[in-house]
């Protein structure tokens, strides 16, 4: 009988010496894994408020042709480019938010200038 008990002692013992660490780290993943949900609605909530903020530059670009027609992009282009699927907003804003920065192209643009003030948050990517 004091075998069983030594052997019931010892896995007891082992399983507690791996068992306490193992339940730490999927306490820890889980407890990153919410933060982690967490911070991602917080930015696309702040997402949406900066395109909330861009409401006037919509209804400006509405008046205007595409950037697409205006530069004359072809089909293999525009299936790439985010832009055409959200014709509702400023081509450089949605390149923007799909791709994390512009690109250089879109400095230049007359299209980028004519919407974009000098040292605009917007124009930043200041977040």
């Amino acid at each position: 009988m004091n075998g069983w008990i030594a052997t019931l002692t010892l896995v007891g013992y082992i399983l507690l010496r791996m068992g306490v660490p193992i339940a730490a780290m999927i306490g820890l993943g889980l407890a990153l894994h919410r933060l982690d949900r967490r911070w991602q609605r917080e930015a696309a909530a702040e997402s949406l408020q900066a395109l909330s903020a861009t409401a006037p530059v919509t209804l400006a670009v509405a008046n205007e042709a595409p950037c697409w027609e205006q530069r004359n992009c072809p089909p293999e282009i525009r299936e790439r480019c985010p832009a055409p699927r959200t014709p509702a907003l400023p081509c450089w804003l949605v390149r923007r938010d799909a791709e994390g920065c512009l690109p250089e192209a879109c400095f230049a643009c007359a299209l980028f200038k004519q919407f974009t003030p000098a040292g605009s948050a917007l124009v930043a990517g200041d977040d």
